[in-house]
């Protein structure tokens, strides 16, 4: 699910001015997600999984991030609240997907 094989993200310093900058947990879980993100499209049985979408869990993003399941669901819940991401869940996995990508980045 994470080998997405890309090389690098870029992150601008404008992120310090973001609001949930200064609240780490959600900040990790943000740079996990951006980390493991397509950087294309992709397939996920059968599924096409676009560029800026990533397929994972609450399990898998807790062990990646070194974060609780709890601070996990947290994490998700404000960037769900504030619309940096959009989750459409299975009974087995999720896609999330970063609403923004394009913008944070581009076209490589």
């Amino acid at each position: 699910m994470y080998d997405n094989g890309g090389g690098f993200i870029c992150v601008y310093r404008k992120i310090r001015e973001w609001g949930w900058y200064t609240d780490k947990n959600t900040k990790i879980l943000f740079l996990e997600l951006m980390l493991t993100a397509n950087f294309k499209d992709g397939f996920f049985l059968g599924e096409v999984v676009p560029r800026g979408s990533v397929v994972t869990s609450i399990n898998k993003l807790s062990q990646n991030s070194g974060l609780t399941e709890r601070e996990t669901r947290t994490a998700l819940s404000h960037l769900k609240k504030t619309g940096e991401i959009s989750v459409r869940a299975t009974s087995k996995y999720s896609v999330i997907t970063l609403n923004n990508y394009e913008k944070y980045q581009g076209r490589l």
